[in-house]
C-alpha cells in the first residue's frame, strides 16, 4: 500500500488545537490515531482540538494517570490513551484493551511505541517534533491505511493553514 504524507509547521498552541479539530472533521468513525513526539510537544493539545471537532465541549485532560479517558459523543466514542508511564506492553491486557479498538469508536494514542506488539494498527500516525521557538512545531502526519490516507486528502481538501502533501517518508 502505499502512504500518504503531510507536513505542517506549527507557530502556536491554537494552531495545533486547530489542526486537531480540522482533523476529526477529515476521519470517519472508527479512526485510529497514534501521536509520537516528547513531553510537552503538544499531543494533548492537538487531541482537545479533535474531541471539540467531534462536538465536546467539556474539560479535556491528559490521561497520563488514567491511562484512558473516554468521551461518549452522539452516536459514537472517543478513546484518548496516554501511554508514557506503561512500564510493559503486556500491562495493557489488564484495561480490556481490545474492547476500546471497534469500528464505532475513535482512539487517539499518545506513546503508542509503549504499547507495541499488543496495539492494533494505526490509521494515522502524527509525529510531533519541537522547533527552536518557543511554541514552534513540525508536524508530520502518515497515513497507514487507506482510511490513513483518505484522512490526509480530506484534509487537504478543508485548506487548512499551508499543509503540504507528499509520498515519501522524509521529512522534509
Amino acid at each position: 500500500m502505499r502512504r500518504e504524507y503531510l507536513y505542517h509547521n506549527l507557530a502556536t498552541p491554537e494552531e495545533m488545537e486547530a489542526l486537531g479539530f480540522a482533523t476529526k472533521i477529515s476521519c470517519p468513525k472508527g479512526a485510529r490515531l497514534f501521536l509520537t513526539g516528547q513531553l510537552g510537544s503538544g499531543k494533548t493539545v492537538f487531541c482537545r482540538g479533535y474531541l471539540r471537532g467531534a462536538g465536546y465541549k467539556g474539560r479535556v485532560k491528559s490521561p497520563t494517570f488514567t491511562i484512558v479517558e473516554s468521551y461518549a459523543m452522539l452516536g459514537f466514542d472517543v478513546h484518548h490513551f496516554d501511554f508514557y508511564r506503561i512500564e510493559d506492553p503486556t500491562e495493557l491486557y489488564f484495561i480490556g484493551l481490545d474492547q476500546y479498538f471497534d469500528d464505532g469508536s475513535d482512539v487517539l494514542v499518545e506513546w503508542p511505541s509503549k504499547g507495541e506488539g499488543v496495539l492494533p494498527s494505526a490509521d494515522l500516525v502524527i509525529e510531533i517534533q519541537v522547533g527552536t521557538e518557543p511554541h514552534f512545531r513540525v508536524l508530520k502526519m502518515c497515513g497507514e491505511t487507506e482510511r490513513g490516507c483518505a484522512i490526509i486528502s480530506n484534509l487537504c481538501g478543508q485548506s487548512f493553514g499551508h499543509l503540504r502533501t507528499d509520498s515519501s517518508p522524509s521529512m522534509g
